[in-house]
C-alpha cells in the first residue's frame, strides 16, 4: 500500500489560496439530458468548488463556460482542467466574505495529473 499524504484542513488554509483540479464532466453529467448537459456540467463544478473550498459564492470564469460550450450542449469535453481561486470579497454588500473563481487550465493531456495546490 502506498503511504497516506496528510490531507489539508480548508479551515485551516489561508483566506486567499489556489487549487488546480481536474473534473470529469463525462461522470458528472452521466443519464443526462442531452439538452440539459452543458448547464448541468456547470452547476455541478460549482457544486464541487462548494464543497471543496466552503464558499458559497463561486464564480465561473468566460473561458471555461466558452470551453465547455464549445462542442455544443449536448457533447461536452469529458475531462476539463480548473484552477480554483479563493479570495476576498471586496463588494461592500456582499454577503460572504470570500468567493471563489473558477478559471480553465489548457492542458494537452491529463495523465498522472492530480489536485495540486498552487498558492
Amino acid at each position: 500500500t502506498m503511504p497516506r499524504t496528510k490531507k489539508e484542513n480548508v479551515s485551516q488554509l489561508p483566506a486567499e489560496c489556489a487549487f488546480e483540479m481536474t473534473v470529469r464532466l463525462s461522470k458528472a453529467t452521466f443519464g443526462v439530458t442531452y439538452k440539459k448537459k452543458a448547464p448541468r456540467a456547470i452547476k455541478k463544478i460549482k457544486e464541487y468548488v462548494t464543497k471543496m473550498l466552503k464558499t458559497e459564492d463561486v464564480r465561473v470564469s468566460v473561458g471555461l463556460n466558452n470551453y465547455i460550450w464549445s462542442r455544443g450542449v449536448k457533447k461536452l469535453p469529458p475531462r476539463v482542467r480548473i484552477r480554483v481561486t479563493r479570495q476576498a470579497n471586496n463588494d461592500d454588500d456582499a454577503e460572504d466574505a470570500l468567493f471563489s473563481l473558477v478559471d480553465l487550465v489548457p492542458t494537452a493531456d491529463f495523465k498522472g495529473l492530480e489536485h495540486v495546490r498552487v498558492a
